[in-house]
């Protein structure tokens, strides 16, 4: 085996892949140079990684050109876990544990979490256009 930088072995090991498999394609960081390339010439939805970080301002026109999905898992981890902190904070050494675990109530540790999580997803769904646009119909269980 020869010896080679990491950058390399990714490189090749890429190259390999999308030769192996048409449907694999790779763009890198300078997406927007590449990104013009392919506009138009797939018929496939692109993804963002890493789209925690990505600009605001960007988003809107890399919809335009064909982005569907931006992968936002860190930002949405880290509101969480801010909540499940704030909670368990609050709780200091009030240990009503049927309470502060698993009863869906204010009270319990996750409810302040689950609802960052969900501020954080309106949020999204605001920048990327998206909000009442769901073609899925929900259906909800009755309780």
């Amino acid at each position: 085996m020869k010896k080679m930088y990491i950058a390399e072995a990714l490189r090749e090991a890429i190259r390999e892949e999308m030769q192996r498999d048409e449907t694999v394609f790779c763009i890198g960081e300078d997406i927007g140079i590449e990104h013009k390339l392919l506009y138009g010439s797939i018929d496939i939805p692109l993804v963002i990684h890493g789209g925690t970080g990505f600009p605001k301002k960007a988003v809107k026109k890399c919809i335009r050109l064909g982005v569907a999905k931006f992968n936002v898992g860190t930002i949405l981890k880290q509101v969480y876990y801010r909540g499940i902190k704030d909670s368990v904070r609050r709780i200091g050494n009030n240990l009503a544990v049927q309470e502060i675990v698993g009863s869906r109530k204010k009270g319990d540790f996750t409810y302040l979490a689950k609802q960052n999580v969900k501020e954080k997803v309106k949020e999204f769904l605001q920048l990327y256009d998206s909000a009442g646009k769901s073609p899925a119909k929900v259906f909800l269980r009755k309780k």
